[in-house]
């Protein structure tokens, strides 16, 4: 009789965001395409092999919106499983240092208070971080 392999599930896959603060207030872009066209997320993207969480959230804000910012502190984490595949989405508050957003890979943008927050219909692995980003925002200017 064969007995069943111990199988194990594949590793998450990593992907890295940014809480774009200015203002007391955060951006949200909405996804343009793909199967999750029309939800709005944090943006970012996948590190490339040999990239620190930090210097992928720089670098794909740059591709993504062409502003130039400074990973400043890690916020929050989350794991969610899509019918397809799990991601890890790590959050990161990050500076503007210089530049405008421009639509590059979203068709929409918005800057969000505190208060705002869960008016968009949000990308599901983002939806756990909106905590984190709101305590942010509530927080008295450094």
């Amino acid at each position: 009789m064969t007995t069943p392999c111990a199988t194990t599930a594949p590793a998450p896959l990593v992907v890295v965001a940014g809480a774009v603060i200015a203002q007391g207030r955060v951006l949200a872009t909405r996804r343009a395409t793909g199967t999750l066209a029309g939800l709005w997320e944090f943006p970012g993207g996948k590190p490339e092999p040999g990239e620190s969480p930090q210097e992928c959230i720089e670098r794909e804000l740059m591709e993504e919106l062409g502003i130039t910012v400074r990973a400043e502190s890690f916020l929050a984490r989350n794991v969610h499983a899509y019918e397809a595949v799990s991601i890890s989405l790590s959050l990161y508050v990050v500076t503007v240092l210089g530049g405008s957003p421009e639509l590059r890979e979203h068709d929409q943008s918005r800057w969000l208070a505190g208060d705002e927050l869960h008016s968009l219909c949000w990308a599901p692995a983002d939806i756990p971080l909106l905590e984190a980003v709101g305590r942010v925002l509530a927080a008295p200017p450094a």
